[in-house]
């Protein structure tokens, strides 16, 4: 029947056919699907995914490969894909949203550590602003704290107050030496408890003695020897 369509002309999949577009090495869709160095594990599954649905005939092998090829080599899911094969490629993917979550997961903590930081930082340090402008000021000094030009860090005298304030606030301890502890008062631990020991034993009310009461020699009246003694008591009678 003129209506049926020959065996020469069926029905095709307009879709390019095979791995080759995926793993190809001199194939431009392969580089494409290459994991960008900033981009997220949810935005390459998700181009991942759209790219192997535009191709017709993949197996599952090829496409596993593809996959794994294109993670970015420290990628936790990489690893994963190493260590379990996955046995179908839906499997794989299915298991890259535990990673998402994971990968978006430390991305909040990170930002939340640095929010914490920079609050931490503001609350502790006068951060100062640039120096006000002057002509004579020497361009090629540049100082990190003011983040202008006119003299080097190390020469900078509010950066010197700045840290000499931390100290007194007790900040800063673990990068002073046993003399600058000592300078700030920030001694070793041992030290501290010996200070406070003595502070507490000056302090502190003298101990109770006790006086014990002796009697040494004769009476008055009769004096020490027997015959003294017994002289008083003829004497008496």
């Amino acid at each position: 029947m003129s209506g049926e369509p020959s065996k020469g002309t069926q029905h095709q999949d307009p879709r390019p056919k095979g791995g080759s577009l995926l793993l190809g090495v001199r194939c431009p869709t392969y580089r494409h699907q290459q994991q960008g160095p900033h981009e997220s594990l949810r935005a390459y599954i998700k181009r991942f995914s759209k790219a192997i649905s535009e191709i017709f005939g993949l197996d599952d092998g090829t496409t596993r490969d593809a996959l794994k090829k294109g993670l970015r080599h420290k990628s936790l899911f990489k690893n994963e894909i190493c260590a379990q094969y996955p046995p179908t490629i839906q499997d794989a993917l299915h298991r890259a949203r535990e990673f998402i979550e994971l990968e978006e997961e430390n991305e909040r903590v990170e930002r939340d550590l640095a929010r914490t930081r920079d609050e931490l930082s503001k609350d502790f340090v006068t951060w100062w602003k640039k120096l006000s402008e002057n002509p004579a000021r020497d361009t090629m000094k540049y100082c990190e704290f003011h983040k202008d030009h006119g003299h080097q860090t190390i020469d900078c005298r509010a950066l010197r107050a700045e840290v000499a304030e931390l100290l007194k606030k007790r900040h800063l301890r673990e990068f002073l030496t046993e003399k600058g502890r000592e300078t700030y008062g920030l001694g070793s631990e041992a030290k501290e408890r010996r200070v406070v020991q003595q502070i507490e034993d000056t302090h502190s009310p003298p101990p109770v003695r006790k006086t014990v009461g002796m009697i040494c020699g004769g009476s008055i009246y009769s004096g020490e020897t027997v015959t003294s003694i017994k002289s008083h008591r003829r004497r008496a009678t």
